[in-house]
């Protein structure tokens, strides 16, 4: 099994969130991933997918990957809540793992257990 690291596009990668670069893992063996909750795997047979925030945790190579605005006006996608997508396309699979806003909630409780100072 290889282990690398593959670049995105500069704006996919800096807009939709994910980085200049993902993990590409490639041959035949076991992986093992950490994933904030349970798993979904979708397949995809020369279709489309549209996700919301980082959902999406792994695809197949076969899967392109692209950052969107929500709607087709700026305006629109400010005030529709979903202001990028991450579209998948092609024939493959793809992860999610549908936990939303783990960051923030993991920062909630960092901040609840941390203690006070008392004036």
């Amino acid at each position: 099994m290889e282990v690398s690291t593959e670049r995105n596009k500069l704006v996919t990668g800096l807009v939709g969130g994910e980085g200049l670069f993902q993990t590409k893992v490639k041959g035949t063996g076991k992986v093992v991933m950490v994933a904030q909750g349970p798993v979904e795997t979708v397949t995809l047979q020369n279709d489309r997918l549209v996700v919301d925030g980082n959902f999406a945790i792994a695809r197949s190579g076969s899967i392109t990957y692209r950052v969107e605005q929500a709607t087709k006006s700026l305006l629109g996608s400010m005030t529709s809540g979903e202001f990028l997508v991450n579209i998948f396309e092609g024939s493959g699979t793809v992860l999610l793992a549908p936990i939303p806003y783990w960051q923030v909630l993991l920062l909630r409780q960092i901040a609840a257990s941390t203690p006070s100072s008392s004036s």
